[in-house]
């Protein structure tokens, strides 16, 4: 089977000629594009065409459409056709390199994963050998479709080159645009009353509340609150089997909780930890993204309950400095993520007095 690559068309704005619906359309080399007739995108756009779905809840089904068409071509293609050289070039860099730095900000078994990942994004081709070219053009048009994960790819083989002695680095895709969805402190509260579990409810205030990442909350125990319980001493994470480890930067921080999401917090970290588990794994995505439709709101994953607390505290006045150190991300990261936001109407208003 053809590695082959596929891409969304969206509907383009009424005019002759112009297309109504989603479709999906499949890129081999050499070859007329063909577009896909699905059971499952035909009904999606007749859901679209109805008033259903939104042209946003069918563009996310769709993206899990297309991964599943990459994950049964990935069932055919090369694991026959990945090189037992790369794979002997990543065994000694991981062990060489990695294994002796002092600091790791990845935990081993982990990057030796993301390694072999990349090393097997590179299919047939030798990194020893292979010239920049064949291995740019190779990867460019297999991970067309996926831009973040042509740049996580192309990073790692780039330390793996350079371990090498290769006299080149590879280019990675340009950054895509960050399409950052959040809700409003009363959107929030508007799409928890048709919430009916009440833990669940109280997980989503509590990530409102502290901006904190989903493990981060499942490791708050009462010892974490400070200062009167008006911050959380967040330095461990839940990972998804049930491991207590060091959080995504392996770095401590403090997380400042908003006001009126204090005793939610408190509320959590008194629970049981048996309890809060079975919360651990489950779909949080749909579960908000069905409240998200009943409340008639913007469809939202769970973790833009972070990007909502980040975007509530920059309304408020605060600086940019202080809600990255709160998130435990770096300034730089914020500035990608929140920068249209600074300027928020509280510093309008600062201005509007000059």
């Amino acid at each position: 089977m053809s590695l082959g690559y596929y891409s969304i068309k969206k509907p383009t704005k009424k005019k002759a000629g112009g297309r109504a619906s989603f479709a999906i359309e499949h890129h081999v080399p050499n070859q007329p594009i063909k577009r896909l007739a699905l059971p499952e995108l035909v009904q999606l756009n007749k859901d679209l065409k109805a008033g259903v779905l939104s042209g946003e809840q069918v563009l996310r089904q769709i993206k899990a459409l297309v991964a599943r068409l990459y994950a049964e071509r990935d069932k055919d293609k090369a694991k026959l056709a990945f090189s037992d050289a790369n794979l002997k070039v990543v065994n000694d860099y991981w062990a060489k390199v990695y294994l002796t730095r002092k600091t790791k900000l990845v935990d081993p078994y982990t990057m030796f994963c993301d390694l072999k990942r990349a090393a097997q994004a590179a299919g047939p081709l030798s990194l020893r050998v292979a010239s920049q070219e064949e291995l740019q053009v190779y990867l460019d048009r297999t991970l067309s479709d996926d831009t973040s994960k042509h740049r996580r790819v192309v990073a790692r083989l780039n330390s793996i080159l350079k371990f090498l002695n290769r006299d080149f680095q590879l280019d990675k895709m340009p950054e895509a645009f960050r399409d950052l969805r959040y809700l409003t402190d009363d959107q929030i509260t508007s799409m928890l009353g048709h919430c009916k579990d009440k833990t669940f409810a109280l997980l989503c205030r509590v990530a409102f509340g502290t901006g904190m990442r989903l493990g981060e909350i499942f490791a708050i125990k009462p010892t974490s609150l400070r200062a009167n319980g008006s911050c959380v001493y967040v330095d461990r994470q839940l990972d998804g089997i049930h491991k207590i480890r060091s959080t995504k930067t392996r770095k401590p921080r403090t997380a400042w909780i908003l006001k009126p999401y204090r005793k939610d917090v408190a509320s959590w970290a008194a629970l049981d930890p048996d309890s809060k588990k079975p919360y651990r794994n489950g779909d949080h995505a749909a579960r908000i993204g069905r409240l998200c439709l009943k409340a008639k709101l913007p469809e939202c994953v769970f973790h833009d309950l972070r990007h909502s607390y980040a975007v509530y505290l920059l309304g408020k006045g605060a600086p940019l400095k202080q809600v990255a150190e709160s998130l435990g991300n770096s300034q730089s990261v914020c500035e990608k993520y929140y920068g249209g936001y600074v300027l928020t109407s509280y510093g309008l208003e600062l201005l509007e007095k000059l």
